[in-house]
């Protein structure tokens, strides 16, 4: 099987209006999980936006934990 010219070429361009909702995916854990991973294992850690990045995680686990703990104890008690 001969591959012509780069694998970026024969993918299709972006979904109509995806520039509208490209913040859901800044905002979610997976992107800063996966950007701070990425800096990480190339080496190419950008100690600010490492911070950041570590941050929106903690304050992601810390909503989720407030917002959890409290419901899953109160129906478990009940």
């Amino acid at each position: 099987m001969r591959r012509s010219g780069s694998s970026l070429e024969r993918w299709p361009p972006p979904l109509p209006g995806y520039d509208a909702i490209e913040w859901l995916a800044w905002i979610s854990p997976l992107w800063h999980g996966v950007n701070l991973t990425r800096m990480l294992t190339l080496g190419t850690v950008d100690p600010p936006l490492a911070l950041l990045n570590l941050v929106v995680l903690a304050v992601i686990a810390g909503v989720g934990y407030w917002w959890s703990v409290p419901r899953l104890t109160r129906r478990l008690m009940h």
